[in-house]
This record gives C-alpha cells, structure tokens and sequence, in this order.
C-alpha cells in the first residue's frame, strides 16, 4: 500500500539515486551547493542525521520534492524494494510531510530577527530528529522482515 503521499518507501529515491538521475558528481553538488563532497557521501548512505538545510539544499539542487527522496537509510530504500510484501505506509508519509513542513519553517524562519539563529536552528533541528527517530520506530516492525529475505526470497 502507499502512504499519504502516494509513495511508499520502495518508490522512494536515495539521495545518491537523486544525484546520479542528475547526472551530478559529488563534486558538482558541492560546489551548486555549498555542502562538502565528503558529507554528500555520508549522507546518500545515511540521510537520517542530515541538517534540515542539508537535505532541503540537495533536494532543491536535484529539483526533486522532499517527499520523494528517502531521509532515512539508504539500504532501507533497497530492502523495501526487495521485499514483495505490501506495507502501509501512511504513518512514515505523516512523518515526511512533517519533516517537510518543518524544513519549510525552517527556511522561512532564517531571515526572522526577532529570533536568533542559533535558537530558531536549535529547536527545528531537535524537532526534525525526534520526528526522524519515531520514523524509525515506526519502520522496525517492517525492517526486520528483512532478516529473514535473501535474494528477494524469504527465507
């Protein structure tokens, strides 16, 4: 079944999936964006301790909505695809389109004065990892089907 937004995880793109499409080197994302290629690397394997302007900053560079890219493990894209059982993931579509609501905030929060930085940045980025962490939660139950599937086959 499929979320919400009408994508399930397996229809997901990774990060590294998204750059490829755009035919982008690590090094040309770094330099359309700022980020270093080291940590692009680091997160096209491992989205979910990304900074919300991280994320939202190669998503954009990708013109590719943050809905469709997958903010958590890269292997967890894989393993759904592999899997052949149909999951609900409405509750994970939830936590996206939040996580996408904040990185909005986020974005239009940085220019306000009335707040400092730090402080706006602080509080949206704890925010951002709580929601991140109960996605988790959310996909152990479906994850650890995994274990017992090799080659696309259960085991």
């Amino acid at each position: 079944m499929k979320g919400a937004d009408g994508i399930s995880i397996a229809q997901k793109l990774t990060l590294k999936e998204a750059r490829e499409n755009f035919g982008y080197s690590l090094e040309d994302v770094a330099r359309k964006t700022g980020i270093e290629a080291s940590r692009i690397n680091e997160l096209e394997i491992d989205a979910s301790h990304a900074a919300v302007d991280e994320f939202v900053s190669l998503c954009q560079c990708y013109g590719t909505n943050c809905n469709h890219v997958y903010s958590g493990v890269a292997s967890d894209v894989q393993n759904a695809r592999m899997s052949k059982r149909l999951t609900d993931f409405n509750d994970v579509s939830t936590l996206n389109f939040i996580k996408w609501q904040l990185a909005e905030l986020y974005r239009c929060v940085d220019d306000d004065e009335m707040f400092t930085r730090e402080e706006i940045s602080k509080s949206l980025r704890g925010i951002f990892h709580e929601v991140h962490n109960l996605e988790a939660l959310v996909l152990t139950p479906f994850m650890k089907d995994q274990d017992n599937v090799v080659g696309g086959r259960a085991v």
